[in-house]
C-alpha cells in the first residue's frame, strides 16, 4: 500500500510537476534513500495502474507532461490506508468528542475499513482506555462511550488533543489522516476564531509576567479546547463538578482573577458563559502546571525547609559545595511544587532529559533519587524517573556553576519550562561568550524577532522550520560534543574566563552607590562572579521587637502553644483571629509536620485572607510541649505571609539559624523575653 508521506509526495508532484531528491528530503525532514524508496513505491502502483512513473534525469525528478495527471492523485487516493496506531487515535478523538457517542458503521465508512477492522481496534481502545482507569461501555442507542470520573475523562480528552494540537493549530492537512483529525475537530470545535485562544493565554502569561514553555502552551490550550467542547455541545454531564478543598484560596489567587477576566472577554466573542466551578477547576490545573506558589498544598514551609534539607544532603555526595547556591533552590522550588501537583493528579509530562542522563548513566540520577527520599515520605508520593531526571538536571547545573562560571547575541527557543531552559542557558553562556538575549518558547520566536535586533543565531532545542534569515541551529537539552560542533561553524568565541581590568575601572570610578555599583557588575560580568554578598533586604531579625517575643514557663498543650504564637502575629497586626484556627486545624490534619526539628516548630497555615501582612512570631516554652506522633517542641516560630515569595529569604535564615548557628540549644537556655532577643540581636546576618 501507499502510506501517507508517499501520498503527500504524489500530491506535491501534480502540484509542482517536478523537484529532486534533495528538495523532498528537506521538505520533509528524511534521508534521501527514504526519498528513494518513496518514489520508487509510488512508480510501482502507478504501473499497476498503468500509469507513467515518476521519472529522472540528472538530479531532476518530474512527471512526463504527455500524460492527464489530474486523475493521478484520485486513483493513487484508493490505495492509501491508515495505520492501526491512526485508527485507535481517530476512534479516541470520537469517543472523547462525539456526543452522539462511537457510531461503528460511521467509523469505518470514514476510514474505509471494514466493521470487523474497528471491532478489533477497539480492544486495543479498550485496554488503552482501562488504563486510564476509565471504562469502554456499549450503549445500544448511543453508540459506544467512556465512562468513569470525570476528571480523569478530562485527562484523557486533553491527552488526545495534545498529540495532534500542532496539526490543529497550524492546519496541516497534507495527509489523509491530518484531513480526517481537522475534519473531526472543525465538527467538534466549531469555534469562530481559533487565534482568540492564543491570545487569551498570551494575555494570561503577560499579566502574571510568566514565561510558560511549549509543553505548558499545550497543556493549557488542550485544556481550554476540552472545555469549549462541553461548552458548544452543551454536554453538561461532562462538566466536572469540582471537588477541590482549597476553593477560597485559589479564587483569592491573582491567577484566577485575570483566568477569570481573560475568560469572561473570550466568553463575549464566542456567546459563551462560564461557570465559577469550571474557572476553579482552569486556574487549578494552571497552577499545577505553571507556578512556584504552593496554593495546593498547605504545608508550604515545610516543603522548602526539606528542599533545604535536599540541598545539604546532595552536599554530602559531591566535591562542590552548593548549599548557597539560590538559583538551585529557585529552581528546585519551582520544580517541586508543580511534580507535586502532577503526581497527585496524574498530570504527565515529556521530559527528554531523562533519557540524556539515562544513556549517558550519569551518577546524578542515583545521587538524586537518594536525596529526594524525604519528600516522597513526607508527602505519601513517588517521584517518577522522569521527575527524578529533571531534578538531577538542576543538581548537575549547580555543580557547574559553582566549579566554575558577551559577544554574539542569541535567541534560545526552548520548550522545556522555566527551570530547565534557565539551565541550557547556563550551560551555553559557561562554554560560550554570548549574550543571551532572550529565552523564549518556539510560538513567540516570532514576535521576539520583530523586537530584537541584531540577532546573530538562534539556538534551539526544537525541531523548527529554518525560515529565517538567522541562522538556526537545534541542540540536545543536554549538551553534547555534536552541539560543540554545530555552535563552532557560527564563530561563537569560546569562554576564556578573563576580565579586563580596564572594564572594571571603568565601572568603579562612576562612584555609584553600592547597590547600583553591585549590580552593575554583575550585569557586566554575570557568567564570571559568584555572587556570595547580595542578600535580600528582608532578614528574621528585622521582626524581632519587644511585641513579637514571648516566653513562658510551661502551656497546657500543643495547642494553646500554637494560639499563643498566632497571638504574637494578631498583635502585630499581621492577622486576623481566624488565622490562629487555621494553624490548630492544620495541626489536626496533618499532624505533627509544623515540628521540623527536634524541639522546634513553625506554626503556620496556607496564603489566606485572613493575613493582613507579613510577620513572624517567637515564643519559648520552657517545659516542651508534646505534639500528635510524640514529636515535642519548645520554640515555636510562627508565621504568616501575604505574597508567595516574599519569606524566601526568612526561610533561608532560619534553616542557617538551625544548622549554622545552634538555635535549638541557644534558646533552649534562655530564662527570659531578653534573652531571645539578645540571641537574634547579636547574630550577623550579613553571613547567613
Amino acid at each position: 500500500m501507499v502510506n501517507q508521506r508517499e501520498m503527500s509526495i504524489l500530491e506535491f508532484f501534480i502540484k509542482n510537476n517536478n523537484s529532486s531528491y534533495e528538495e523532498l528530503a528537506e521538505i520533509y525532514g528524511i534521508s534521501e534513500r527514504i526519498v528513494r524508496y518513496n518514489i520508487n513505491n509510488i512508480n510501482y502502483f502507478l504501473e499497476i495502474l498503468n500509469l507513467l512513473p515518476i521519472q529522472k534525469q540528472g538530479k531532476k525528478l518530474y512527471f512526463d507532461n504527455e500524460q492527464d495527471i489530474s486523475n493521478i492523485y484520485s486513483v493513487m487516493k484508493e490505495l492509501e490506508n491508515f495505520s492501526q496506531i491512526e485508527r485507535i487515535d481517530v476512534l479516541k478523538f470520537v469517543i472523547s468528542f462525539d456526543e452522539n457517542g462511537l457510531n461503528l458503521k460511521k467509523v469505518s465508512e470514514k476510514l474505509k475499513v471494514s466493521k470487523t477492522t474497528i471491532k478489533k481496534d477497539l480492544k486495543i481502545l479498550k485496554q488503552d482506555i482501562n488504563n486510564q482507569n476509565l471504562e469502554l461501555v456499549y450503549k445500544n442507542t448511543k453508540g459506544y462511550r467512556m465512562e468513569g470520573e470525570l476528571y480523569k475523562k478530562k485527562l484523557f480528552n486533553i491527552y488526545i488533543l495534545r498529540k495532534y494540537i500542532t496539526i490543529i493549530l497550524k492546519n496541516e492537512n497534507t495527509t489523509s489522516f491530518n484531513k480526517v483529525i481537522l475534519e473531526l475537530f472543525k465538527s467538534y470545535f466549531p469555534l469562530k476564531d481559533m487565534a482568540n485562544i492564543k491570545n487569551m493565554i498570551l494575555n494570561i502569561q503577560k499579566k502574571l509576567k510568566l514565561n510558560i514553555s511549549d509543553e505548558v502552551y499545550e497543556m493549557l490550550y488542550s485544556y481550554i479546547l476540552s472545555l469549549l467542547n462541553e461548552k458548544i455541545t452543551g454536554n453538561k454531564k461532562n462538566i466536572y463538578k469540582s471537588e477541590l478543598n482549597n476553593k477560597i484560596f485559589i479564587e483569592s489567587t491573582k491567577e484566577f482573577i485575570i483566568i477569570k477576566e481573560e475568560l469572561e472577554i473570550y466568553a463575549v466573542k464566542e456567546n459563551l458563559k462560564f461557570e465559577r466551578e469550571e474557572l476553579l477547576e482552569l486556574t487549578d490545573f494552571f497552577l499545577g502546571i505553571t507556578t512556584n506558589n504552593l496554593y495546593f498544598l498547605e504545608n508550604w514551609i515545610n516543603e522548602e525547609i526539606l528542599i533545604k534539607k535536599i540541598i545539604n544532603e546532595f552536599n554530602k555526595y559531591v566535591n562542590v559545595d552548593v548549599t548557597n547556591d539560590k538559583i538551585l533552590f529557585e529552581c528546585l522550588a519551582y520544580h517541586i511544587k508543580p511534580a507535586i501537583y502532577r503526581i497527585k493528579r496524574n498530570v504527565i509530562i515529556k521530559n527528554p532529559i531523562f533519557k540524556e542522563l539515562t544513556l549517558n548513566n550519569d551518577p546524578i540520577l542515583e545521587i538524586t533519587k537518594k536525596v529526594i527520599s524525604s519528600i516522597e515520605e513526607m508527602l505519601d508520593i513517588e517521584f517518577p524517573m522522569e521527575e527524578i531526571a529533571l531534578l538531577g538536571y538542576h543538581f548537575k547545573a549547580s555543580i557547574d556553576r559553582n566549579t566554575y562560571q558577551k559577544t554574539k547575541r542569541i535567541l534560545l527557543v526552548c520548550g522545556l519550562g522555566y527551570g530547565s531552559s534557565r539551565l541550557l542557558e547556563q550551560s551555553i553562556k559557561k562554554y560560550y561568550n554570548v549574550d543571551v538575549v532572550d529565552v523564549l518558547s518556539y510560538y513567540m520566536l516570532e514576535d521576539a524577532l520583530e523586537n530584537y535586533k541584531n540577532i546573530d543565531l538562534i539556538l534551539t532545542t526544537m525541531d523548527i522550520e529554518n525560515k529565517y534569515e538567522i541562522p538556526v541551529v537545534q541542540i540536545n537539552p543536554l549538551l553534547k560534543e555534536e552541539d560543540f560542533s554545530k555552535i563552532s561553524k557560527y564563530d561563537i568565541p569560546k569562554n576564556d574566563n578573563k576580565i579586563l581590568l580596564s572594564k572594571i575601572v571603568e565601572i568603579v570610578s562612576k562612584k555609584q552607590e553600592m547597590s547600583e555599583l553591585i549590580e552593575e557588575l554583575k550585569k557586566e560580568f554575570s557568567n564570571k562572579i559568584i555572587d556570595d554578598i547580595s542578600h535580600t533586604d528582608i532578614h528574621i531579625k528585622d521582626f524581632i521587637s519587644d511585641k513579637n517575643v514571648m516566653f513562658v514557663d510551661k502551656v497546657k498543650d500543643w495547642e494553646e502553644a500554637v494560639r499563643l504564637s498566632g497571638d504574637l502575629l494578631k498583635n502585630l497586626g499581621c492577622i486576623k483571629e481566624e488565622y490562629k484556627e487555621e494553624m490548630v486545624d492544620l495541626v489536626k490534619k496533618f499532624g505533627s509536620y509544623i515540628v521540623i526539628e527536634d524541639r522546634i516548630a513553625i506554626p503556620h497555615a496556607g496564603i489566606s485572607t485572613n493575613v493582613l501582612k507579613m510577620g513572624i512570631g517567637v515564643l519559648v516554652v520552657k517545659n516542651a510541649v508534646e505534639f500528635p506522633g510524640n514529636k515535642k517542641a519548645n520554640i515555636f516560630i510562627s508565621f504568616a505571609i501575604k505574597e508567595s515569595n516574599s519569606h524566601l529569604n526568612i526561610l533561608n535564615d532560619l534553616f542557617n539559624l538551625i544548622t549554622k548557628y545552634q538555635l535549638r540549644k541557644k534558646l533552649t537556655k534562655v530564662k527570659d523575653k531578653n534573652g531571645i532577643i539578645e540571641y537574634f540581636t547579636k547574630l550577623k546576618f550579613e553571613e547567613i
